[in-house]
Parts: C-alpha cells; structure tokens; sequence
C-alpha cells in the first residue's frame, strides 16, 4: 500500500530515494557502489536539502525589492545610491535583505558539499569568497582570501567511493530505479511549494504559529504573504539545522578532502550564522559580529583560504 506521494506504509520515503540515487548517479558522478553505503547516502541527501532550501529562499526574496536589488549589486552601492534604506538600529536590515543574505549563504554552503561534484573543489574556494562578501556586507564585515591555503591537495585522494565511476558521463546518464517508479529532478517535484503557502496541515500550523510567537511578530500581520513566506524560511532553515546536528559525528567515508564529516560541521556553522541574521531583530534576537566572524572563520578558513573581518567600528553599518 502507498501513499499519494509515493512512501510505502513502511515509513521509507521512495521520492527521496529516487532523488538521492538521481542525484547521486546522474549530477554528481558517483557509482551504484557508492549510492549503498549510509555516509555517501546521507551526504547526497544533504546536498538535496541546501538545494531546496536555497529555493525557498530564493524564492521569498525575489518577492521583496531590496532582495532582488542585492542579488545584483554590491550593499554599500545600494545604499549610497539611495536605492535601499540604510538598516535600523534595533532591527537591522530589511527582510527582504536579510533573505537575500541568507540565499548567498545558502550557496556558500552548496560549494562546501561540492556543488553537484564532490570532486570538484578547484576555484570553489573563490567562489565561496566572492558569494560570502555579498552575504556578510550588511553587516558591516568583509571577506579576505588567501588561495595558497587551499593549494595543498583536496578533493578526491584516492580511488574508493567517492571517484566517478565515469566522469564523461557525469551529466549525461540516467539512473532508472528497479522500481519503475521516477518522479522527476527535486527541484521540479510536485513538492516544492512557495514558502508563503506551506501552511497546510495541522502541524504546519503548529510549527507556524510557534515560530510567528517566538520571534514576536503580531498575530495581526502574521497573515501576510511575506510574514508567512519569512516565516517558512525560517522554520525550513531551523529544520534542516537539525538535521545536519543529527549527521554529525556519523561514520565517515574516506577518501575525501575535506572530508564528508568537516563539509558537514562547516555547513551547520553556516547555517547557525544564517539562522542568526535571519532572527536579528525578532524576539530579542541581536547580530553578535565577534560570533559570527569565529563561527565563519571555524567552517572556513583552514580549509579555504576565506577569513571574515569586522570593518572598523566608524564604517559599521549596524553600529
């Protein structure tokens, strides 16, 4: 017997497996050998969930103007220009803002898992640069890079698991379940739901109203469409928080550097430091810059040449 949405009563989700095997075998190279150990499983299933939180995210913020105005320019441009309003002292920069931020902080995380191909670490270690100053920018903060740190070998170290089977076909080939059943690439499913139209079900409305109390908005405005979509962000972020705590300090398997494990630990210490400013304001929530650069600095320096830097205390856009 199944459910509509394709888990069998056992409790397995057969969508989710489709995609961690799709994913697995189609974008990010890896064999059928590999798709059966546990480690590999979890992490390609990780990689699933930064995607589509990085889609809701995505989504909420073009919905606000100032979210799309920063998805193109840089912050302190914005404000000089006058085209977006220079943050509040007691609550910070604007949703819309502080959603953009956490979009560019999503895709610093995809980078860190490899980006569709765990093997594929040349230049990520610029790309995590580049995206992380758009992120940290509102906040008064700056980014530095040092490439040497990075030069010493990374990526795939020995052949195992994590090689590709054949990476000519990455991209190319087709994983076809022994099931028959297909339901399409993750980010296409049925599934994906715009945040501001996730409260559904009972425990959607649990989870809502929680959040909504926790961060001390009004019940009057909770109902807007942007309060609500902030809101889903929000718990969708919180939850996959949770669930990589949950990985950490699993089996790991070898033959990666760095290794499932660190992408692990450092993805959640950028999650914390997104969920932080997505909270900044709400609920007696405060940005801590000391914090947040050594949360950063933690996932990313040793590993990627990336250090994060307060602009001095005359420059700080929060001070």
């Amino acid at each position: 017997m199944r459910h509509d949405d394709g888990r069998r009563m056992t409790g397995v989700d057969e969508r989710r497996e489709y995609w961690i095997n799709s994913r697995g075998y189609e974008i990010m190279g890896l064999s059928s050998r590999a798709l059966e150990i546990p480690a590999i499983r979890d992490f390609v299933g990780i990689e699933i969930d930064v995607q589509h939180l990085w889609g809701s995210i995505y989504t909420e913020a073009e919905e606000h103007e100032d979210g799309r105005l920063l998805q193109m320019s840089d912050y302190k441009t914005l404000i000089s220009k006058g085209l977006i309003q220079p943050p509040s002292k007691e609550f910070g920069p604007s949703i819309g803002i502080r959603l953009a931020q956490a979009e560019k902080l999503a895709k610093v995380a995809e980078f860190i898992l490899g980006a569709g191909g765990v093997g594929y670490v040349d230049r990520m270690d610029e790309s995590i640069a580049v995206y992380l100053q758009y992120a940290i920018s509102p906040l008064g903060m700056n980014v530095t890079h040092d490439p040497e740190i990075v030069r010493t070998p990374k990526g795939i170290t020995r052949p195992g698991a994590w090689e590709d089977e054949d990476p000519e076909a990455k991209g190319t080939r087709k994983f076809v379940p022994s099931t028959g059943n297909t339901y399409g690439h993750h980010t296409e499913s049925k599934e994906f739901i715009e945040p501001h139209l996730r409260t559904i079900t009972p425990t959607d409305l649990d989870n809502f109203w929680g959040t909504v109390s926790a961060l001390g908005i009004p019940k009057e405005q909770a109902m807007n469409d942007r309060v609500q979509g902030f809101v889903h962000v929000v718990i969708e972020a919180q939850d996959f928080m949770l669930s990589l705590q949950r990985q950490i300090g699993k089996s790991s398997e070898p033959g990666l550097i760095p290794s499932d494990q660190e992408r692990i630990i450092a993805v959640a210490k950028i999650m914390k430091v997104m969920i932080s400013i997505l909270q900044s304001g709400f609920g007696g929530n405060q940005i801590d810059q000391a914090d947040i650069a050594l949360t950063l600095n933690e996932a990313l320096t040793q590993n990627y040449g990336v250090t994060v830097v307060p602009e001095p205390q005359t420059d700080n856009l929060l001070s």
